[in-house]
């Protein structure tokens, strides 16, 4: 079969014959041109990280918080899916505004001792997660009983 010089079939075995010539350890992982790149991803990391800190420091400063200004936000409580209650301040006034579809005025607070009250945390309504868990544990141990003793009985 007669091939002309510049062929794929030329250029795949002089390829061949040129990796098989070279010694085993040559063109590893050592090579200074590897570790060069290894160098220059790790700049480009950090440049890249840099970047990203500053810009998420710049868009923070520049976005306006909810106590800035006239308005503010207090407090906002979801009631179900697309509706919520909140507690806005706006221009030393106090609001209850349910939010919803549209937004709609509830109730203006003017009592004192609820305004004082309104930066503090309020305590726990009800009871907390390890005593209905513990009741729930209860119950199920004293059906589980009945069940066993009824079993017996049977």
């Amino acid at each position: 079969m007669l091939l002309a010089d510049g062929t794929v079939l030329d250029t795949y075995t002089n390829n061949t014959k040129q990796t098989a010539m070279t010694p085993a350890g040559s063109g590893g992982g050592g090579s200074p041109n590897s570790l060069l790149s290894a160098v220059e991803v790790i700049l480009v990391l950090a440049i890249l990280v840099f970047c990203i800190v500053f810009l998420v420091r710049f868009l923070k400063s520049k976005v306006i918080s909810r106590s800035q200004g006239m308005l503010e936000v207090l407090d906002v409580r979801p009631l179900m899916q697309n509706r919520s209650i909140a507690v806005v301040k706006l221009a030393n006034q106090i609001y209850v505004v349910g939010i919803g579809e549209t937004i709609q005025l509830l109730d203006t607070i003017r009592d004192p001792d609820v305004i004082a009250g309104l930066g503090k945390p309020s305590e726990p309504v009800g009871v907390g997660f390890d005593a209905i868990f513990r009741d729930k544990l209860q119950r199920w141990t004293n059906q589980r009983k009945k069940l066993e003793s009824w079993e017996q009985e049977q």
